[in-house]
């Protein structure tokens, strides 16, 4: 028990491996909540949905979710499962932590 306080206290002050991670309030969760149509599967575990409010695409990922990669066995299956679940569907977006990646160009 006492690691995790450890580790909760780093992550919260931005120390070790959380100092380019930017921490997300519990409170400002619950406002990024918004209605989206789903417009695109990439993997079993990652997808694109459409905000008509913000008129933008937003690649998002299923947390606590480990779809095989392409090189995988039953890789195809899981992304044509989760096709077929949710193409075209009207879901709710319920975003449990952000995170920033930093891109660099060539």
């Amino acid at each position: 028990m006492e690691l995790k306080a450890v580790a909760q206290v780093a992550l919260q002050e931005g120390k070790g491996l959380w100092k380019e991670q930017k921490v997300v309030k519990s409170e400002t969760l619950n406002s990024k909540s918004y209605m989206a149509t789903v417009s695109e599967v990439h993997s079993g575990d990652s997808l694109t949905v459409y905000n008509q409010e913000k008129n933008e695409f937003t690649r998002i990922y299923l947390p606590n979710l480990r779809a095989p990669t392409n090189a995988q066995p039953f890789a195809y299956e899981s992304k044509e499962g989760l096709r077929r679940r949710v193409i075209g569907q009207r879901v709710r977006v319920e975003v449990e932590f952000s995170k920033k990646i930093n891109v660099k160009k060539f």
